[in-house]
């Protein structure tokens, strides 16, 4: 499709979610652009337009390595929007569903990158809150790119209520407790389970299933030849925030060194 919003012309619609869909879009005369905007059966509700008005406030805070924070958010006659760099690579979901779990070589830059990008944002007072496989970008150079702020939270408060992708959530976040650099670190080893071994390990049908693998179950055993990185990954999947590395940066080198 392609179609006119404010100054942007919209090229093609790339994503869709819940509460809002992502356009290729760009000015005239500028470069390409993905341009995010409330979903139209959203308009005439004002909490969710609130929602990713709040997102559009953070996600303009998310300037740093690996963060594609938005460099323009406002309205057309009402409808709000946010604009970022584009990613031309794909997901990470998208790669995963191509292959159980990625190469070793690729698993380090995958982890070193994801890490700097999240100290990068608690470095600005937030933590993530929605670290999962759709919302870490591809850049065509193998640059890997964290997106997706509507779930951040200021370090040292909680959630009002847990918002995320269920599967990927800390514990605490699903408790509805005080979220910190931990938090993100035990979806950061979620993600990397993944990422290693295919399994998607708190992955249920229902929402309260996911909730309830992420705070009671234990993942299942890896294979022989990943048994150094299960130990790894399993202590940043304590179910106490305290138990886990306090940073991404001491668990992505601990994870690093056993690829």
């Amino acid at each position: 499709m392609s179609g006119e919003f404010g100054r942007y012309r919209l090229e093609a619609k790339i994503g869709e979610g819940s509460l809002a869909e992502v356009y290729r879009a760009r000015k005239e005369g500028g470069p390409q652009v993905a341009l995010k905007r409330l979903s139209r059966a959203h308009l005439d509700n004002q909490e969710l337009t609130d929602v990713l008005a709040r997102e559009a406030r953070i996600a303009t805070l998310m300037q740093g390595p690996g963060l594609l924070g938005a460099t323009e958010s406002g309205d057309v006659e009402g409808w709000p929007y946010l604009v970022m760099p584009i990613a031309n690579g794909g997901s990470l979901e998208a790669l995963l569903k191509e292959s159980e779990g990625i190469a070793r070589t690729n698993l380090r830059r995958v982890a070193t990158q994801l890490a700097d990008a999240l100290t990068a944002m608690h470095g600005l007072g937030y933590a993530h809150g929605d670290l999962s496989p759709g919302n870490v970008l591809l850049g065509g150079d193998g640059a890997v790119f964290l997106v997706d702020f509507g779930a951040s939270t200021q370090l040292g408060h909680c959630q009002s209520q847990p918002q995320g992708t269920f599967s990927y959530m800390s514990p605490e976040q699903v408790r509805g407790e005080i979220m910190d650099a931990h938090s993100d670190v035990f979806s950061l080893a979620t993600l990397l389970w993944e990422c290693t071994s295919g399994q998607k390990i708190f992955s249920r049908e229902a929402q309260h299933l996911c909730f309830m693998a992420v705070v009671e179950s234990d993942p299942p055993a890896m294979p022989l030849a990943f048994s150094a990185t299960e130990q790894v990954l399993r202590r940043a999947l304590s179910k106490e925030p305290r138990g886990r590395p306090a940073t991404p940066e001491l668990f992505c080198a601990a994870f690093v060194d056993t690829l």
